[in-house]
């Protein structure tokens, strides 16, 4: 007579080793993901990156500076921009809760929440101005050749943006 044995129906436990290590390798896999798709997101598309800010847009003319120069920039907006830093800061904080609260009442007031954001933008506009008047400040102070390699700079920054647009 031939003896049959019987094997167990239920299949072997996973190691805790090896399910750590595929914990380990799933969490990997979803970081490479996320950050791919946030890659594809931030240079993808108008609203991400490119066009954003165009290629010879202030961000340009302020990252063509030298470090130096970034350095006068800063201290000559603050003479053109006077005032505390911390106040303007308050004063935002303020306008956006305002806002917050305009969104929040019936009926909802039109008049008022237009008035806020009009001030915003009265006070954005003048930083911008100042933001102006501080940028021609540290070029006007630059010799010709800081401007000329200055200008190199702005160029090159502005190719390679119109490049990354293509």
């Amino acid at each position: 007579m031939t003896e049959t044995r019987t094997t167990d129906t239920e299949p072997k436990k996973m190691r805790p080793w090896i399910r750590v290590l595929f914990g380990v390798s799933l969490s990997l896999n979803l970081l490479v993901i996320a950050a791919a798709t946030a890659m594809f997101a931030r240079w993808d598309g108008d609203r991400y990156g490119r066009d954003h800010h165009p290629a010879g847009g202030a961000v340009t003319l302020i990252r063509a500076l030298p470090d130096s120069h970034r350095i006068q920039l800063r201290d000559a907006f603050e003479r053109h921009d006077p005032g505390d830093r911390a106040a303007r800061t308050a004063s935002r904080r303020q306008q956006f809760q305002d806002i917050l609260l305009l969104l929040s009442v019936e009926p909802f007031d039109a008049a008022g929440f237009e008035a806020v954001l009009n001030q915003q933008a009265d006070k954005s506009e003048g930083r911008l101005t100042g933001g102006a008047a501080a940028l021609t400040e540290v070029i006007d102070q630059m010799t010709e050749a800081e401007r000329a390699t200055y200008l190199e700079e702005v160029k090159r920054l502005a190719e390679r943006r119109r490049r990354q647009h293509r």
